[in-house]
């Protein structure tokens, strides 16, 4: 067995290697070209270990762990927040066309469908179900308080939201 397992670790390494090769070949340089110079990369990793989380702690953990929060100068509220531990909101950021619209990427990340309300730190003119290039496709309902939105997530879907900022009163 520890025969074979080294046997098929070299075929991996030379198959490896010749991919280095191939690539180094393309910038035109030698089959080492990739392990120096400004192509030498070090790499490192880190890991905990959560005994005992259930889902919801070892995703909290997982990233705390992978983003830890910075602090800042200014004292400043969420961009947006979610009242279930299990709803995960990966990403939030200006819309690429620059329209001043807000886009959120969230998903479900214990396998199970949810109901969740998605609260923004901004009053809101609209929440619009938007594909991956952010354009939008179906408009949703934005709760009484001008703040929120009801949200179904299904198990590990990822979602894409586009909210769209009410404007300045005055």
């Amino acid at each position: 067995m520890h025969r074979q397992a080294e046997q098929e670790y070299e075929e991996v390494r030379a198959g490896l290697e010749a991919v280095i090769a191939d690539a180094a070949a393309r910038l035109g340089g030698p089959p080492g070209l990739l392990n120096s110079g400004p192509y030498a990369r070090r790499h490192t990793f880190g890991y905990a270990l959560l005994a005992g989380a259930g889902f919801e702690e070892a995703i909290a953990g997982g990233y705390a762990l992978n983003l830890p929060l910075r602090l800042a100068g200014a004292t400043a509220g969420p961009l947006v927040a979610l009242d279930r531990p299990d709803a995960v909101a990966e990403s939030v950021k200006l819309a690429d066309d620059r329209g001043g619209d807000v886009v959120v990427r969230l998903y479900e990340a214990c396998g199970g469908a949810v109901r969740t309300r998605l609260t923004a730190g901004f009053p809101l003119a609209g929440v619009f179900d938007c594909d991956l290039l952010e354009h939008p496709e179906r408009e949703l309902a934005v709760c009484a308080d001008a703040l929120s939105a009801a949200l179904r997530l299904r198990p590990f879907r990822i979602r894409t939201l586009r909210l769209r900022p009410a404007a300045p009163a005055g």
